[in-house]
């Protein structure tokens, strides 16, 4: 059913690609596509987003937080997608 995975997407994206995020300790392929990407779209949006406690981020900042600190987190394909996607271009 439609309703089972949407559930298990959603609860996924709190897992990291190298197997040390929570609730399942899934890794890599394990974690849903959907999941993965939203993992990483939620970070983004965390980090560019002003919140009480902190300013938001331009995109190059959080880009070079998320690269370099938090690659292991991610579908390395994905995040090269991305990364490539939220560049400006020269």
């Amino acid at each position: 059913m439609l309703w089972r995975k949407s559930l298990a997407n959603g609860s996924q994206h709190h897992e990291k690609y190298d197997g040390e995020g929570y609730h399942q300790g899934l890794a890599g392929e394990d974690i849903s596509r959907f999941a993965r990407i939203c993992k990483l779209i939620d970070v983004y949006d965390a980090l560019t987003t002003r919140r009480s406690y902190k300013r938001s981020l331009k995109t190059m900042e959080a880009l070079t937080i998320i690269k370099p600190k938090m690659s292991h987190e991610f579908d390395p394909n994905l995040l090269n997608a991305f990364m490539r996607m939220m560049v400006p271009k020269a």
